[in-house]
């Protein structure tokens, strides 16, 4: 079993790890929290223009298909509204009929 003081030197250390690779990220400029985090390719700062380059194509595909979404969501909602029309449920029992 882990006593109470062990507990607390361990995790006093990862605590003091942490805050001195944030204070050093940010520092240095690393973007190695961006880069735990999924924000950016890669940590390291000589490819820094390709990550924005990757981020902005990225921002221009998701914006494309909220675009494309936003579309298929306004068709759908006008065949819902065709559908739920009385005088097409009359023109299809009509058709059924012929």
């Amino acid at each position: 079993m882990v006593d109470t003081l062990t507990f607390f030197i361990i995790f006093a250390g990862f605590f003091v790890i942490c805050c001195s690779f944030s204070l050093i990220d940010k520092k240095y400029g690393l973007k190695f929290e961006d880069w735990f985090n999924g924000i950016a390719d890669s940590p390291f700062p000589n490819q820094h223009n390709h990550n924005e380059n990757v981020s902005t194509s990225a921002q221009n595909i998701r914006s494309e298909k909220d675009e494309e979404i936003d579309a298929l969501k306004d068709r759908i909602a006008t065949l819902e509204k065709i559908v739920t029309d009385r005088s097409y449920e009359l023109n299809e029992k009509l058709r059924e009929l012929k």
